[in-house]
């Protein structure tokens, strides 16, 4: 199974309301050594157990177990990730009320924030309800699990919300301190960040040169071919990845073009038949022959209408009128690639057949035969030429400014969050929790 390790991650400094999440019931390593310190934040100890009670929570919540593909260095790295948030949040936690920012906070955001932590408990109590309910042989009603308990099944109920909770690493009291401390950390960012305010020009092209060197490099390897394919050469980016993640753009390679294409769709019914094939009791190489039969038959089904598209094409007709009549492409109907076309290169994410009849047009206006993939019959047009190119330094220089101060302000939160962690002493044994 492929992990998305970034993603993963990122769920370890967020998880408020993770109890309504309805995660299952966490085995939290009782090793004799789970008390044992792993760090220390001023005066504040964490503790391997309270480490691994919230580390087993994210990998439950995403099935990460030993069996897991890369388990090494995922559950490494995530347990890692986990022990770093948590003295984060702590160094954040303490700075908050050295700066006393309880009283900065407004009375709704008081409100939201004793709201969200209610919201939590009253989940596990509801779990605690429904599983007590479901555990009495004689109760056939639905539990009501905003009903009053008695006494004794309260006490029982405290201490079952109270077990859940530290399954996750946290007491009522730290849960609660948890929500707190993610929205100190929203106002110490937006503090800290406010104290850089602007750019200085030699900075800023000195950052447009280093942009330059560096797309040149990237894009160029990326839309070069290998001496025995059409694919990309080996690139961690591309221009395309750049445009896609809304970064500046200061330099374009050759190669790349807009294309606009009209699609004739495979039917959902004969899609559908083609997909259930896998779930049959078949043999592989019978599942194999069926979908290539049915496959054929579904593009049988949609030949002529394809056919008559593609003979409009060749006589001259419009191809954007076509397009609207004909084409079944959602990105053809709507949106700035209606109008523009996909931008369409060695790197590109579309399907080969795709991309590759698109790459073969050698000139703007030239159209392909029909083009088959699994999800149709295609006709292709070349609509324009991306010109190639590096971009002048006062045509991208706003738009530069723009992306490099919140550079800056990101970094400066960062080394602040380093220098507050020396300011605080902060240690770590990441060996006693791997």
């Amino acid at each position: 199974m492929k992990i998305q390790l970034k993603k993963i991650l990122a769920v370890c400094t967020c998880t408020a309301l993770i109890f309504t999440s309805g995660c299952s019931i966490v085995t939290v390593n009782s090793d004799r050594d789970a008390n044992q310190v792993v760090a220390v934040v001023g005066d504040t100890e964490i503790t391997k157990k309270e480490v691994l009670a919230r580390y087993q929570s994210v990998a439950d919540q995403y099935g990460i177990t030993s069996a897991t593909t890369g388990a090494d260095d995922i559950i490494k790295q995530l347990k890692k990730s986990t022990l770093d948030s948590m003295i984060e949040s702590e160094v954040i936690w303490q700075k908050a009320q050295e700066k006393d920012l309880e009283q900065q906070l407004s009375a709704e955001k008081k409100a939201s924030l004793e709201k969200d932590y209610d919201t939590a408990i009253a989940y596990l109590q509801s779990e605690y309800v429904t599983q007590s309910a479901t555990s009495t042989a004689t109760t056939t009603a639905t539990p009501d699990a905003t009903a009053s308990l008695s006494p004794s099944a309260q006490v029982d109920a405290d201490a079952y919300i109270d077990a859940r909770l530290a399954e996750f690493g946290f007491t009522r009291a730290s849960y609660k301190k948890y929500l707190y401390t993610s929205e100190y950390s929203t106002m110490l960012q937006a503090q800290v960040e406010a104290e850089i305010t602007d750019i200085s020009e030699e900075d800023l092209k000195k950052a447009y040169d280093t942009e330059l060197e560096t797309q040149k490099t990237a894009f160029d390897k990326a839309e070069e071919p290998t001496a025995t394919s059409t694919t990309a050469s080996t690139s961690t980016t591309s221009y395309e990845s750049y445009v896609e993640d809304g970064k500046v753009v200061v330099y374009v390679p050759s190669g790349l073009a807009y294309y606009k294409h009209i699609l004739i769709k495979i039917t959902d019914a004969a899609k559908a038949k083609i997909d259930a094939v896998d779930s049959e009791n078949l043999t592989d190489d019978d599942k194999e022959a069926k979908v290539a039969t049915l496959t054929e038959q579904a593009f049988a089904e949609i030949k002529s209408k394809a056919d008559e598209a593609l003979k409009k094409v060749k006589a001259g007709e419009d191809f954007d009128t076509l397009m609207a009549a004909y084409g079944e492409d959602p990105g053809m109907q709507s949106g700035t690639t209606k109008d523009t076309g996909y931008l369409v290169g060695l790197q590109s994410s579309y399907v080969d057949e795709f991309k590759n009849a698109s790459l073969a047009l050698a000139n703007v206006g030239d159209t392909t035969e029909l083009v088959k993939s699994e999800f149709g019959y295609h006709i292709i047009k070349k609509v324009s030429v991306l010109t190639p190119g590096t971009i002048p330094y006062e045509q991208v220089k706003d738009a530069l400014k723009v992306q490099e101060l919140a550079t800056k302000k990101t970094e400066h939160w960062d080394s602040t969050l380093e220098d507050w962690k020396t300011e605080l002493k902060v240690t770590v044994s990441y060996d006693k929790i791997y």
